[in-house]
């Protein structure tokens, strides 16, 4: 039964990055639109990969090496391009940079001494950073060093996709990690890896929610 509701939750996530992979390509090709948004495409790209990866690794068509690299390469651009989404807001900071890129180093160290164990540590390591990053954009906002109509502000929705959609994805996958220290059933841990899914789930659908922002003002 866990198996199964991990499984409708991951091809509901899968459609929501076909949908936002669809209006973000249509959100670049508008020549009005300025600024990272018009790159955001490449996040449901990968996304997109990432998920069709995901049933071929279980038929065994892919091999278990390839896997590993699909997964490794995602969780690095998932960190990245959010951090870099984020850096480009609060004015190119250069304590920010350097914090981030130092992040990076402690993630991939992660991911080798993960490699075998489903990544766990690195996606909450990851998304942990993220969340962090999320609420120092907030801090910039309430001190006044960056002004926008938040109302009507693509950018802002983005960065409220990665605070919630993180701060859901980082609880989960630790209590995961701690299911599978106790040798919990796996049909229970993929039950609860629906709430993981959740976090992603809710991360896109407040990007889609920016992207289509964005169409209208283009309009």
């Amino acid at each position: 039964m866990g198996k199964n509701i991990s499984f409708i939750v991951q091809s509901i996530i899968m459609l929501l990055y076909f949908i936002e992979l669809i209006i973000a390509v249509r959100v670049s090709m508008n020549k009005d639109t300025q600024g990272i948004m018009k790159k955001f495409f490449f996040y449901p790209l990968v996304g997109v990969i990432v998920c069709l990866f995901i049933p071929m690794k279980n038929l065994g068509i892919v091999p278990v090496r390839i896997s590993f690299t699909v997964n490794t390469v995602s969780l690095l651009f998932h960190y990245s391009f959010l951090t870099y989404f984020i850096f480009k807001l609060t004015n190119r900071s250069f304590r920010f940079k350097i914090i981030g890129l130092f992040f990076l180093i402690v993630l991939i160290g992660l991911i080798i001494a993960d490699v075998k164990k489903g990544y766990v540590t690195s996606f909450a390591f990851a998304n942990g950073c993220l969340f962090l990053f999320s609420l120092y954009y907030f801090r910039t906002l309430l001190i006044g060093k960056i002004n926008v109509a938040l109302k009507n502000s693509p950018i802002f929705y983005v960065c409220c996709g990665i605070f919630i959609g993180s701060g859901l994805i980082v609880p989960s996958t630790l209590m995961i990690k701690y299911m599978y220290l106790l040798k919990v059933s796996n049909d229970y841990i993929h039950l609860f890896a629906a709430f993981w899914g959740f976090g992603y789930f809710s991360m896109n659908l407040i990007f889609i929610k920016a992207l289509l922002l964005c169409l209208k003002q283009n309009k």
